[in-house]
């Protein structure tokens, strides 16, 4: 049984002390905290992402089954894509480092465009061009992401 100790110690990464008595007074650091928070951060980011997926996932099913499959529902997968980044941008904004918004807003921005372009294909029509208004869309966001604010004292 003290084997099993060492073993159920180890899997919990505690002492033997800590499960042999009662009184178990230690709280964690403020460095496991704030690890705990992010880790929880992240996971709540990823879910939203994947809600947009289970939410497109859902609208393809049901469109499918009342509609019939005669028209391109799998779009709702492609606008999934652009729909992702938003969530990402707002989670983002809120909890982690903002200098990434920019990267993230380049993502949002080439997303709509080949989403734009991929439902064109879908219908027949080849609207490449369209790409050419990512070019200064982006140019204004390396811009913007260079701009510094004053902080006020």
């Amino acid at each position: 049984t003290r084997k099993n100790r060492h073993i159920i110690a180890d899997y919990f990464s505690v002492t033997l002390d800590y499960l042999v008595t009662s009184d178990h007074a230690q709280k964690p650091t403020q460095q496991q905290v704030s690890k705990r928070i992010f880790e929880n951060r992240v996971f709540i980011t990823g879910i939203g992402v994947v809600l947009v997926v289970l939410i497109a996932t859902l609208a393809f099913v049901l469109l499918n089954i009342i509609v019939g499959a005669e028209v391109e529902f799998w779009l709702s997968f492609v606008y999934a894509v652009p729909c992702s980044m938003i969530v990402w941008l707002v989670f983002n904004s809120i909890w982690f480092n903002k200098r990434v918004n920019f990267l993230i807003i380049s993502f949002l921005m080439w997303s709509v465009l080949a989403s734009l372009y991929i439902t064109a294909l879908a219908f027949a029509q080849n609207i490449w061009l369209i790409f050419l208004l990512g070019v200064p869309g982006q140019v204004i966001i390396l811009m913007w992401s260079r701009i510094r604010l004053r902080k006020n004292k």
